[in-house]
């Protein structure tokens, strides 16, 4: 899923979700994102110091741009209340060198290195039941991500 676009897609056995540029609902904060859009301004692609990204207090050693990862916790959140366990994230924040490995190894599947919503700390990738394309929890991530601000693009759907 991303944050900040509007779009979602299965590939392999990880469900894209990014965090979309507009407030889709009244969930998601115009200040959130307004408040941390520059805060990364400064730095390529891939290139986010450590310190300049938050950390996802539900999926250790993942961290994201801090709008997206606010939403993202709020969004997390409701889905462990829903389900009952946490939402499995297997990719978020993307260095550089990460983008390249990944490209040799999987070309038909990753962004061309320096392009990747992931190298901005905006996409992430969703694991567990959720790849189906099919679950409850897909769909539910489906109906209620927009509501943060997270969507599934749709090259990353089923059939997309």
């Amino acid at each position: 899923m991303t944050c900040g676009t509007r779009s979602a897609v299965v590939r392999g056995r990880a469900v894209h979700l990014l965090l979309g540029e507009r407030a889709h609902s009244s969930r998601l904060s115009n200040a959130v994102v307004e408040r941390y859009a520059g805060s990364t301004a400064q730095y390529q692609n891939g290139r986010i110091p450590p310190e300049a990204l938050c950390a996802l207090d539900f999926a250790p050693g993942k961290t994201l741009r801090c709008d997206a990862a606010e939403q993202l916790e709020a969004l997390a959140a409701e889905f462990e209340k829903e389900f009952g366990y946490a939402l499995k994230i297997t990719d978020a924040y993307r260095p550089y060198d990460e983008q390249v490995r990944l490209k040799a190894v999987k070309p038909y599947l990753a962004a061309v290195p320096g392009t990747s919503q992931h190298g901005w700390g905006l996409a992430i990738d969703v694991g567990g039941n959720v790849p189906s394309g099919t679950s409850l929890e897909y769909v539910w991530l489906r109906t209620h991500g927009p509501d943060y601000g997270w969507d599934n693009p749709a090259w990353a759907r089923p059939n997309g």
